[in-house]
């Protein structure tokens, strides 16, 4: 189908990153994640949630961090210069706390070029953040 992973863990080397951001190039990887894969449809960005992001005496991460992480990697999957969110839905499944690796994985599932008026495509992405397995390198 065309969205297999075809882009390697930054850092790891492997081969290089099979496509360029072409969006959110001046976001800040330490608050929305970094893309450690990025190919056509396809990106998984991985967060460390820092003491920056906590909300109380528990570790507990705002809930917004997680979700710019998943919004980071549905841009990346569509990938277009001016793409912009127009809706989302999220299920927080378990808390998030400072010191985790949460990786969102997002693949483009639909894309219809609409005939409107301002001549804009709209996009579908499906995005599942989870903790990224321990290292074993």
């Amino acid at each position: 189908m065309g969205l297999d992973r075809l882009a390697r863990p930054v850092g790891l080397g492997a081969d290089p990153v099979s496509v360029a951001a072409a969006t959110h190039l001046a976001i800040a990887h330490e608050l929305c994640g970094r893309p450690v894969e990025l190919a056509p449809g396809h990106a998984v960005v991985e967060l460390e949630l820092s003491e920056r992001m906590v909300v109380d005496s528990t570790g507990l991460v705002h809930g917004g961090f997680v979700f710019g992480l998943a919004d980071h990697a549905a841009m990346l999957a569509v990938n277009e210069p001016t793409v912009v969110l127009a809706g989302a839905e999220i299920r927080f499944l378990a808390p998030a706390v400072a010191g985790e690796r949460l990786a969102a994985t997002a693949r483009l599932v639909a894309s219809d070029e609409a005939a409107s008026v301002t001549s804009r495509s709209r996009w579908r992405a499906a995005v599942r953040a989870s903790s990224p397995a321990p290292s074993t390198a």
